[in-house]
């Protein structure tokens, strides 16, 4: 997560960078942090337990992390930002903020503000409808990063996210809006990088698409070097990216490229969802000292997050933002 003071210079630079300033968009989660300190003092000592051979390959002591987390929810100090900038739209992942009145107070911050958020299932989607927001983003299982569930959370396993993540977006957008049907946008996200997969997601109900992985190699974009060599080899070489689905990096099911670590952590569940892991966000303060310390000692990737998506055709290297969106819409 971005400071506020960083957020302000991010927002500096692209409004400097950019020839109609008025379009913005700020993103946040909506997570609800555990509250219960015994729950939280119990998943990380788990953690810790499960991340002591590393500790010890890695010389890292244990005893010098620390549980607290970065990645806050929408809050006080968030909204004070928005009345601030003034974007014109707010996207959420993970729900909508909690509270009442949240979403007036935004509106009132940001008169005109369009606010989104993601829906990964027909019932995440009505819950957004009818809780205020005025677009929904169909996220499909192809998308990188994390997947915004926040309806039924606990049925979601790894394992079995794994062996459906080939289902393509159209059929969520399809059942979104069977489920919606024009009452409100929907704009489809994952795996979309051709003329072709635009023209499926605006025939199964979408009104627009949203591209994320496509863009991961675009001289805009900083992604870590590692991931950055990842996505130019399967470039290269014309290749779906072998994405899948882990909890290690920060708790939340996130889609990314596997790493040694990530693959232990599969091999040691039993429950199909990484039960050792803490719960989102949770997991991510007690790794950052063993990714210092593997990237500092010979740029070992192992507990690098290297979130991406599997796009239906790989976007070759080199391409500014300007001409992946060129080619995205067969322009």
């Amino acid at each position: 997560s971005l400071s506020p003071t960083q957020l302000r210079t991010e927002v500096t630079n692209y409004r400097n960078a950019t020839p109609d300033s008025t379009v913005l968009n700020l993103n946040y989660f909506a997570h609800i942090p555990l509250s219960d300190p015994e729950v939280i003092k119990g998943q990380a000592s788990r953690w810790i337990d499960t991340l002591g051979p590393y500790y010890k390959r890695w010389g890292v002591d244990p005893a010098a992390t620390t549980p607290s987390t970065s990645r806050n929810p929408f809050d006080d100090t968030s909204l004070q930002l928005l009345h601030e900038l003034r974007p014109s739209t707010v996207s959420f992942h993970f729900g909508l903020p909690s509270g009442d009145g949240v979403l007036s107070a935004i509106r009132a911050a940001c008169p005109g503000v369009v606010i989104m958020s993601t829906a990964t299932s027909a019932a995440e989607a009505v819950y957004l409808r009818q809780h205020g927001a005025d677009v929904i983003i169909c996220q499909g299982r192809r998308a990188g990063g994390h997947q915004g569930h926040f309806l039924d959370t606990h049925l979601k396993s790894v394992k079995a996210m794994n062996a459906s993540s080939s289902v393509g977006t159209e059929v969520l957008v399809r059942e979104v809006y069977d489920a919606v049907g024009d009452a409100i946008p929907l704009v489809a996200a994952g795996g979309i990088s051709t003329p072709l997969d635009v023209d499926v997601m605006i025939s199964s109900g979408a009104s627009g698409v949203q591209l994320g992985t496509a863009f991961l190699l675009c001289p805009e974009a900083t992604p870590n070097p590692h991931l950055h060599a990842n996505l130019s080899h399967y470039a290269s070489s014309k290749g779906l990216l072998p994405t899948v689905f882990t909890r290690a990096f920060t708790g939340g099911i996130a889609r990314g490229f596997p790493t040694p670590f990530t693959r232990d952590i599969e091999e040691l569940d039993v429950s199909g969802n990484n039960s050792c892991v803490p719960t989102f966000p949770n997991a991510s303060p007690m790794l950052a000292p063993l990714r210092a310390k593997a990237e500092a000692g010979g740029g070992y990737n192992d507990f690098t997050p290297m979130f991406a998506g599997c796009p239906s055709s790989a976007m070759p290297a080199g391409l500014t933002a300007a001409e992946v969106m060129d080619q995205v819409l067969g322009v």
